[in-house]
């Protein structure tokens, strides 16, 4: 039987080709072992790009979210049904989303650029980079830690040098203020290509409204139907 492919242009401008998902594929998704490692991921994209020259360890971390949405789109079509919780009232509920209205926003410039810029409350000159997929492996490794040490670990990873020092200690983002860290990641985030996963839900019950982070787990890969051939 002949798989779907597609030609994908990714955030950064790279192409390459798709293939989507099969029998193979979900088997590494009902690892345990597998998903809570990362592993099933990075099998998945290995496994349906392709092209199999692309380092995916080299791969900004945006073009890598993108890929996994685009290979799930391709395998099992747009719709998405995920379960939320109020944080209002606690009422449990789904959201439904179509993956294709999701924003993507294109990287301006080169993939390799350093950027500098000022920490409005210390003063101090930060030159940063964008993550790749073997940075993302460092935090995906680090996902017992609390929020705020994933938080100092992704700087720590952007960061090149700190005031042309590119021997910076690592406590400097232990007492880095909280208006610089803010400041920080806002201006990563400026720079950053991508797909755009927060979405809004509203509460059924107490209408409150509120931004959800979408799930891309093994969840994502197993809706109740798979796409059909056009």
């Amino acid at each position: 039987m002949e798989l779907y492919t597609e030609k994908a242009t990714l955030p950064s401008g790279l192409e390459c080709t798709i293939r989507e998902m099969t029998a193979t594929e979900e088997g590494f998704l009902a690892s345990p072992k597998m998903l809570k490692s990362g592993e099933a991921f990075e099998k998945i994209l290995r496994n349906c790009i392709v092209e199999k020259d692309i380092d995916l360890d080299n791969l900004l971390v945006g073009d890598r979210y993108y890929l996994m949405l685009a290979i799930r789109r391709l395998s099992f079509g747009d719709d998405y049904d995920f379960k939320v919780r109020c944080g209002s009232c606690g009422h449990t509920f789904s959201v439904n989303i179509n993956l294709a209205d999701l924003p993507v926003k294109k990287l301006e410039g080169d993939p390799d650029a350093t950027h500098t810029i000022t920490l409005p409350r210390t003063g101090k000159k930060v030159t940063f980079r964008l993550l790749r997929g073997r940075d993302e492996k460092k935090i995906s490794s680090t996902l017992r830690k609390t929020p705020q040490e994933i938080i100092r670990l992704s700087l720590l990873l952007h960061t090149i040098a700190v005031d042309g020092d590119e021997n910076f200690s690592e406590k400097f983002f232990e007492t880095l203020p909280g208006a610089d860290s803010q400041f920080y990641r806002k201006e990563i985030d400026a720079v950053t290509c991508g797909v755009d996963t927060v979405v809004e839900a509203s509460c059924p019950e107490c209408d409150d409204e509120f931004d959800v982070q979408l799930p891309i787990n093994e969840y994502f890969f197993f809706p109740g139907t798979r796409k059909s051939k056009s």
